[in-house]
């Protein structure tokens, strides 16, 4: 999915935020010096940026999820940054395993970074939540079935008596703002 969506450029460019991009969508670090590259190294860029956004992933997601909701977050995280995603009202909704709120503002990141809404980007939204919401074979830890909205309940969860139910929805104006202190 993420390959689709980024598209190949053998040259670097700034993506729509003003970052030296090339290959898959990977954002050039300061200590790379690239110009041009082949499809068969851009691809070997993209394996490592997947693999260490799946770090960043397993880090901030200490909840199970399955293999389908994991590439949708994976494809969000890699394409909004990781910054972005844990800085997101998509990913405090995800804390509090409330996917209904998630998915309305996971919607809401089509946007360029002047607030231009992008076809493109609208696509890829609706595909990754359409993957997430997929289901498929549950985390080999868990036999929790997954309810009508494919919520699976955390162990961390059952652990609490009082689990937070439910929070107002954020004011839209400040989507990139940070999160509200949910603790």
């Amino acid at each position: 999915m993420i390959k689709s969506f980024e598209g190949f450029s053998s040259r670097v460019y700034a993506d729509s935020g003003g970052v030296k991009t090339i290959g898959y969508g990977h954002a050039l670090l300061p200590t790379e010096n690239l110009k041009t590259i082949t499809q068969e190294q851009a691809l070997k860029l993209l394996n490592e940026d997947i693999k260490r956004f799946e770090v960043y992933l397993n880090r901030y997601i200490d909840f199970s999820v399955t293999q389908n909701q994991h590439d949708a977050l994976v494809s969000f995280a890699y394409n909004v940054g990781i910054d972005h995603f844990i800085n997101s009202c998509v990913y405090v909704y995800l804390k509090l395993r409330n996917f209904k709120n998630a998915l309305f503002w996971w919607v809401k990141w089509a946007h360029d970074t002047q607030g231009q809404r992008l076809p493109g980007l609208v696509t890829r939204r609706q595909k990754e939540i359409e993957l997430f919401n997929t289901p498929d074979a549950l985390p080999a830890e868990q036999d929790i079935p997954l309810n009508q909205e494919n919520q699976i309940k955390s162990q961390e969860e059952n652990k609490h008596p009082n689990p937070p139910t439910s929070h107002p929805l954020p004011n839209p104006l400040f989507i990139w703002a940070d999160p509200p202190d949910v603790t």
